[in-house]
């Protein structure tokens, strides 16, 4: 809080001073205790149980005093709360006003209700006025002043601010190398390797003339087409490996093919440019397009501005950009998700193209709420304000939908995981008896869903994580839904396919390492161990299954496509480079050491494959018998998953019961 200055000569006894001020009064009114400016308050893009209230200036009790925009949280449900700016010079939220008087004590900004989840459910501007000067026709003295309105729109970039950082926090989460703890170093460098030997192997060059470097899905040309999803996700996941031309490149060869009516996206264009817009036996799995299409073209222009630091796609392709999502998205004109047609059914994600869901669905909704999100940082660093706050809106409008639309409470399946846990459903029609296991864990990864759900998600999966295949990961590959979920268990995983495969093969309940990212992040919001077994385990598979592996999908002896990109890619996505390496403290029994001697114990430690281990420490925690005089430990023969150490007492005497406690550290 600071005193108020006054302006040099307001009240001077200089005629002039005196004639200017006089004027005004004639015209109008001072205010005294008012918001100067600021104060909006909006609820937070992000999280549907918070507000943001944007920097605001008050003169309030003979005082000028500003304070910095903040966040609040709602707590209660079917509840109203109160936002008020103090005279000490700081916000007041609350479910009641604070004592004192309003307009001497405290000014009011906002009220705000909440619904039966404790969600914001509306906001009421209660600031009045903004600004201290008001014409006298305000006040019913109609004639007194004239006023001539001016249409005119003003952004306010503060505000645009505060939301887009939020958002840049949630997109940057989507960068690979950045989730869950570490893995050792050899895990990070053979990986990088696959990865790059895969994505060689998968390269083509077009035949269309334009000499565009083309990635198929695989390496041995089983899909013998270029797919939007695959190679989106290729550059996603390994954004080190392309160059901006390259990237540059793809976006051309698929947006020149954009259907201008419609707006839909290719699903796969051969290398000569022909176009195929369904996936399917036969180029006729769903009646347009598949919608996940129109996300992903956005993505591959949002991965050229994250390579480049410039977004030069969204400045030359604005609108087309906007019309990708805009026109050619069907949305729930209530809900705000992505629609598919119970009538007129279409593919919503590739990974799920034999799977018919209907309704509002998740998958291509989450995947809509995260190409805005990316519409919006673009927007933001080229300085289009406009599309700024109209794509962060459309944000939140889908992922409120989606909140409040698809969420499914469940029921623990341990003690130990009691309170909420849940997941979201796959669609509101058909398949609503499903959660979507990729997608659920999608929502916590780009940040759609909210704190609560994406904790109750992380638990979830914990409770059936012990389950192994009969709940839905198999060697590190991922179900895409839970087994106790199955349709017709041992017939079908889904109510409702185009093409329903075997039972346990393909997206009928195979096992993909394509998910495994959003999964173990998920997982680790709770359980960062079972995330890192996770992880461990794909290694495992992936390393086992060389030199035609890793394959696009598993279930003990059955397999889908060798040499899949994106089941190597995506889980390079999260090895970390931080090799902070792991450790593990392993307490012997009782061991007796003769004077002179030296004893050989082998410890082994967690990571039971091709590991380093860098350092070894032992001591005594308790002894029986004679106190050991001299203990040394040397590092003997390093073995896969052990290590052997020899324990040498110097000592005088024999020890007989030493329990030693070693701690292996390595990477």
């Amino acid at each position: 809080m600071r005193t108020p200055e006054k302006i040099a000569g307001q009240l001077s006894g200089n005629y002039a001073n005196y004639i200017k001020q006089k004027r005004m009064e004639d015209v109008g009114h001072f205010l005294q205790n008012y918001v100067v400016d600021g104060g909006g308050v909006a609820q937070d893009p992000t999280y549907n149980n918070r507000i943001v209230a944007e920097e605001i200036v008050v003169s309030l009790n003979g005082d000028v005093m500003r304070r910095d925009g903040q966040w609040f949280m709602t707590k209660f449900p079917l509840t109203t709360w109160y936002l008020d700016f103090h005279k000490d010079g700081d916000w007041n939220w609350s479910t009641s006003h604070p004592s004192g008087t309003v307009g001497t004590d405290y000014l009011t900004i906002a009220t705000v209700t909440t619904n039966g989840l404790g969600n914001v459910a509306a906001i009421t501007d209660t600031r009045g006025h903004v600004g201290g000067f008001r014409l006298k026709d305000y006040y019913g003295l109609e004639g007194y002043a004239t006023v001539e309105e001016m249409e005119e729109t003003v952004i306010d970039t503060q505000y645009i601010s505060l939301r887009i950082d939020q958002t840049r926090k949630n997109l940057s989460q989507q960068t690979y190398n950045s989730k869950v703890p570490s893995v050792p170093a050899r895990h990070y460098n053979y990986l990088q390797s696959l990865t790059t030997s895969q994505l060689n192997g998968a390269k083509r060059m077009s035949t269309d003339g334009s000499s565009t470097e083309l990635w198929y899905p695989d390496g041995d040309g089983y899909y013998g087409y270029i797919w939007t999803r695959d190679v989106a996700m290729m550059i996603d996941s390994r954004l080190d490996y392309f160059t901006a031309n390259q990237i540059l490149g793809v976006y051309n060869y698929i947006a020149t093919r954009v259907n201008l009516s419609t707006f839909e996206v290719p699903d796969h264009i051969a290398q000569n440019g022909t176009v195929y817009w369904t996936p399917g036996l036969d180029n006729d799995w769903g009646s347009r397009a598949p919608v996940d299409g129109n996300a992903f073209l956005v993505d591959i222009a949002w991965q050229h501005y994250r390579k480049t630091g410039i977004p030069f796609i969204f400045e030359s392709h604005k609108d087309f950009l906007k019309d990708l999502l805009e026109l050619g998205i069907p949305y729930n004109p209530v809900t705000g998700c992505v629609q598919i047609s119970d009538a007129s059914p279409f593919v919503g994600f590739g990974f799920m193209d034999v799977v018919k869901p209907t309704g509002d669905v998740l998958f291509p909704s989450v995947l809509a709420y995260n190409a805005y999100n990316q519409m919006a940082d673009m927007a933001y660093a080229a300085k289009d304000f406009d599309v700024a706050l109209w794509a962060l809106d459309r944000a939140a409008t889908v992922q409120q939908g989606v909140q409040a639309t698809l969420w499914h409470y469940a029921t623990p399946s341990s003690g130990d995981y009691t309170g909420l846990v849940g997941f979201f459903k796959a669609a509101s029609l058909k398949c609503s008896g499903q959660d979507d296991l990729w997608g659920s864990a999608l929502a916590v990864w780009t940040g759609l869903a909210s704190e609560e759900q994406a904790y109750a998600i992380s638990k979830n999966f914990a409770s059936n994580y012990s389950d192994g295949d009969a709940g839905f990961h198999q060697s590190g590959g991922i179900r895409h839904v839970l087994k106790s979920q199955d349709y017709a268990p041992g017939t079908n995983v889904w109510e409702a396919y185009f093409n329903p495969y075997t039972y346990g093969e393909y997206q009928n309940g195979g096992f993909w390492p394509t998910p495994l990212p959003w999964v173990c992040y998920a997982l680790s919001l709770f359980k960062p161990d079972y995330a890192k077994a996770l992880m461990d385990a794909a290694l495992l598979k992936i390393k086992g299954d060389s030199p035609n592996g890793p394959y696009e999908w598993w279930n003990g002896a059955g397999k889908g496509a060798a040499k899949y990109v994106t089941s190597a890619t995506h889980p390079y996505m999260i090895v970390s480079k931080d090799f902070a390496g792991w450790s593990q403290k392993v307490t012997t029994g009782a061991t007796t050491i003769p004077t002179g001697t030296t004893t050989d114990i082998t410890i082994t430690f967690p990571d039971s494959y091709d590991s380093e281990v860098l350092q070894v420490t032992a001591q005594i925690i308790t002894t029986t018998g004679v106190a050991l005089h001299f203990f040394a430990v040397r590092i003997g023969t390093i073995n896969l998953g052990s290590v052997l150490l020899h324990l040498n007492n110097d000592g005088a005497a024999t020890e007989y019961g030493a329990v030693i406690e070693v701690t292996v550290v390595g990477r």
